[in-house]
C-alpha cells in the first residue's frame, strides 16, 4: 500500500490471503496491533486474523489514505464487518469513517441493519433502526440477517411490540393542537358547501372528528398510521388528494385549501413523529443492553 517504505509486516486473513502492510502505520492506528508488537517484539513479520481479505483492506485503507473509498464499493453486510474488525482492533479513526455507511443503510434496509445491531448488541443502531422501520410496513420481505438471530433472544418480539404501540398510540392522536382560527377547515358547518358541506355531515354522523370537515382524510390516514405509524404517512397523496378535492368544491375552503393542509400535514407528521421517538427511548432493543 505505499512504495517508499518497504512492508514490514503480513497479515495472513482467514481466507487465505497474505496482506503486505506495515507495522508503524498499524501501531498509529490501533492500540490492539501496537501492544502486539511490544509483546511479539521487532522480530515478529506475520500476524493471522479471522477477517477475511475485504475486511481487512478495508481498514488498511482507511490508515493509509484517510480517505477509504473502498468503502463506498462494500455492501451493508461488508461494511458491518469492517465496523466490527475497526472495534475489535480500536481503530477509531477507522470506524468513524465507517459508520456513516453503515448509517445510510438505516433508512434504505431497517430491518436488516436492525437485526445485524441486534445481534451484536448495538443498542443506537438498532434503536435507530427500529424508528426507520416504521416508514415501512412491517417485515414486508425476507430479510437473511433475521435468519441469524437467536429466537430466545426476543429481538424480533420486541420489534414488533414497539411497532404495535407507536401504530396505538399516533392513531390515537387527537387534533386539539390545530389552531382553530387559522385553518379554512376547521370553519363552523354553515360556512362549508358543497361536497365539503357533504363531508362535514358525514363526519359527524360517524363520529370521526366532528370539528372538521376532513373526517374522511382522518379515517385514511389512522388506518394507514396502523401499518406504517410515522409522520410521512399521514403525507401520503392517496388520502391528501381527495380531501383537497372536495375542498375544491366550498366556497369557504378553496382559496386556502392547499397552503392550510400543507400547514397541518407538516404538524400532523411532526406530532406523529415526536410521539414515537420517546417510545423508542424508553424501549430496550437488544440483549445485551
Amino acid at each position: 500500500m505505499s512504495d517508499s517504505v518497504p512492508p514490514d509486516l503480513t497479515i495472513n486473513t482467514s481466507d487465505g490471503t497474505e496482506i503486505r502492510t506495515h507495522k508503524l502505520i498499524l501501531s498509529v492506528h490501533s492500540s490492539v496491533f501496537r501492544d502486539m508488537f511490544v509483546v511479539g517484539g521487532t522480530g515478529q513479520d506475520q500476524v493471522s486474523v479471522s477477517e477475511d481479505r475485504q475486511t481487512m483492506e478495508a481498514l488498511l485503507r482507511c490508515c493509509y489514505t484517510g480517505v477509504a473509498l473502498i468503502l463506498d464499493n462494500l455492501d451493508l453486510r461488508s461494511l458491518w464487518s469492517a465496523r466490527l474488525a475497526a472495534r475489535k482492533y480500536m481503530m477509531e479513526e477507522a470506524e468513524s469513517r465507517i459508520l456513516p455507511r453503515v448509517n445510510g443503510y438505516v433508512q434504505r434496509e431497517p430491518l436488516r441493519v436492525y437485526a445485524l445491531a441486534c445481534r451484536d448488541g448495538f443498542e443506537s443502531e438498532a434503536r435507530e433502526a427500529a424508528l426507520s422501520s416504521l416508514r415501512q410496513p412491517a417485515f414486508r420481505g425476507y430479510v437473511p440477517e433475521l435468519e441469524e438471530m437467536s429466537a430466545a433472544d426476543g429481538a424480533v418480539i420486541r420489534l414488533m411490540r414497539f411497532r404495535e404501540k407507536c401504530a396505538d398510540s399516533v392513531s390515537d392522536l387527537f387534533f386539539t393542537w390545530i389552531k382553530y382560527h387559522e385553518l379554512v377547515f376547521t370553519a363552523p358547518y354553515d360556512r362549508h358547501s358543497g361536497s365539503c358541506a357533504c363531508t362535514y355531515a358525514r363526519a359527524m354522523r360517524s363520529g370521526i372528528e366532528e370539528d372538521y370537515c376532513w373526517g374522511l382524510y382522518a379515517k385514511g390516514a389512522r388506518s394507514l398510521l396502523k401499518k406504517k405509524p410515522c409522520g410521512n404517512t399521514v403525507m401520503t397523496s392517496d388520502i391528501v388528494w381527495p380531501t383537497l378535492q372536495v375542498a375544491a368544491t366550498c366556497k369557504n375552503c378553496r382559496n386556502r385549501a392547499h397552503q392550510d393542509m400543507e400547514e397541518f400535514l407538516q404538524a400532523y407528521a411532526e406530532m406523529v413523529d415526536k410521539t414515537t421517538k420517546p417510545i423508542a427511548q424508553t424501549t430496550t432493543f437488544t440483549a445485551h443492553a
